[in-house]
């Protein structure tokens, strides 16, 4: 009895087998579904790719304006007071000398130097208060501006569009951050 059921499954196996060795039919939905999934990841990888790019142009113009920001010399507290150790959290001075800012030349110098290598489209002023936020085209937006007289210190965004924007994604542009600080620092 054990051994009819066996042979009996065997059988079904067999022509189970046959049936799938035999079967006919196009490979044409299976070459389709694989282009559109190879297509779909070859989107996205172009996309990030795009924002990836963008993120370190962004990063790279925001530390080279800050690197010239921070070299604008408040030359009556320099005279008048020289150079001033830099306090370590902790309440000890370090080995560093750092130069004094001139606030309102540092922002002018970033801005400048941002306005170099972007084109402007509206400028906002209100540097009394320490902050901030000017509207360049391309999508760029200085969210802020920060000197404290010894270092500076900036926040800037991007709305970038993606190369390829896809109905089926819902995903049209990326918004990308970039944070930076410098201070100058004599030997």
């Amino acid at each position: 009895m054990v051994f009819t059921v066996i042979k009996r499954i065997n059988e079904l196996l067999r022509n189970c087998l046959k049936k799938f060795i035999e079967e006919d039919g196009s490979l044409a939905p299976l070459v389709i579904g694989l282009f559109l999934i190879a297509s779909l990841t070859s989107i996205v990888l172009v996309d990030y790719s795009s924002v990836i790019l963008k993120q370190r142009l962004l990063d790279q113009n925001n530390e080279r304006a800050l690197q010239r920001a921070a070299h604008e010399i408040d030359l009556g507290r320099y005279y008048t007071h020289g150079l001033d150790k830099f306090t370590i959290a902790d309440g000890e001075s370090s080995s560093e000398f750092r130069v004094p800012i001139d606030c309102k030349k540092a922002y002018r110098t970033y801005w400048e130097e941002l306005f170099n290598s972007i084109t402007i489209k509206d400028f906002g002023t209100g540097l009394d208060n320490g902050e901030t936020q000017s509207h360049f085209q391309d999508g760029w937006r200085i969210e802020s501006f920060t000197c404290d007289g010894d270092s500076v210190y900036a926040s800037i965004s991007q709305h970038t569009p993606l190369p390829f924007q896809l109905p089926i994604l819902r995903i049209y542009e990326a918004t990308i951050h970039a944070k930076a600080s410098a201070y100058s620092v004599t030997n």
